[in-house]
């Protein structure tokens, strides 16, 4: 029989006889009068194999199970058995109807996908920005920081007022805080060794200015192992790290933080760990408010685009363990 039922119910006995049936189920499958649910459903002569009225009489507890229809549609079957108040055992098994559920799902894992490629792509053009200004940064602003002190420096040899002298050194030492300020712009917009050498002494570079600046032990280790790594790849990880390290100084009351960087079997592994305060990571994978904002839900849509992944630990008062987890490049 053809079953186009979206939804509706029925009541059976501990020996599966259909007691009752509401106005849907009886106008596709007739009367139910002295019928088993397996004749009056399957015209069958006996137990379905994978009964689910069956197994909640077995296991008394709710059962479910998802089957396709005569139509070839998708149906959910929940079976649930209470008793009654002498004691004697009944079981409502209710179907519904799925497949509007499982195009939404279908839909919503499109969407997602394509989030995911959108939060890549812009995560990248971010990254190119920052390149463009960190090297405009340092080509004009910085060159010509370097050439004007070092003209200051041949007009101090000029002068003969000790007057003259002290007011140009000012100038020059001002041209010299100038030039630092510049240098940390560029390295925090953008990275040279990041694109120029590799992810390792960025890794190091930034774990050097993270401590310097911010008073907190930061150790890097990389195990040495080659590791083919893509200008997308390198650039996710790097931006995952400074994130992370954003998040230890933000929030995690840390003394000590330690990168790892590794190659494990057919994957570049980046460690992030703290000892600080630690938190309660939520069932849903999801984090306690301001411990997992835009730019770590970007980080792991980006790893997700790469075929890798964000795993986080952390307990309250045991620090935190952050890891990515992206496949080595095939060549």
């Amino acid at each position: 029989m053809t079953t186009v039922m979206k939804a509706g119910y029925s009541i059976m006995d501990s020996n599966y006889n259909v007691l009752q049936v509401d106005a849907a189920t009886r106008k596709i499958y007739g009367s139910h009068d002295g019928k088993k649910c397996y004749q009056y459903f399957k015209g069958r002569e006996d137990l379905c194999p994978d009964c689910a009225m069956a197994e909640a009489r077995r296991s008394n507890a709710p059962v479910v199970r998802n089957v396709r229809s005569g139509s070839g549609g998708n149906l959910q079957i929940t079976a649930v058995p209470f008793q009654n108040k002498t004691g004697e055992w009944y079981f409502v098994e209710v179907t519904s109807d799925i497949a509007e559920r499982r195009r939404t799902e279908k839909l919503i894992q499109t969407y997602q996908e394509k989030l995911g490629a959108l939060a890549a792509e812009l995560s990248l053009a971010e990254e190119r920005e920052r390149r463009r200004i960190a090297t405009e940064l340092h080509d004009l602003i910085g060159q010509t920081l370097a050439v004007s002190r070092i003209k200051l420096g041949a007009l101090r040899e000029m002068l003969s007022s000790a007057r003259s002298v002290g007011i140009l050194d000012e100038v020059r030492e001002h041209m010299e805080e100038m030039i630092r300020h510049t240098r940390s712009m560029v390295f925090e917009l953008s990275p040279p060794a990041l694109y120029m050498i590799g992810l390792g002494v960025a890794l190091e570079q930034l774990a050097e200015r993270t401590q310097e600046k911010h008073s907190l032990q930061v150790d890097f280790i990389d195990d040495g192992l080659p590791k083919s790594i893509a200008d997308e790849t390198r650039i996710t990880l790097f931006s995952g790290v400074r994130e992370l390290l954003t998040n230890v100084v933000k929030h995690a009351q840390a003394s000590k933080v330690e990168i790892l960087l590794k190659r494990k079997a057919d994957n570049i592994v980046v460690e992030v760990k703290d000892d600080g305060v630690g938190f309660t990571i939520r069932t849903d994978g999801f984090f306690a408010k301001g411990h997992y904002g835009f730019g770590l839900l970007s980080i792991r849509e980006r790893l997700k685009h790469l075929g890798g992944r964000l795993k986080i630990e952390s307990r309250p008062g045991g620090g935190t363990r952050a890891v990515m987890y992206v496949p080595v490049e095939k060549r």
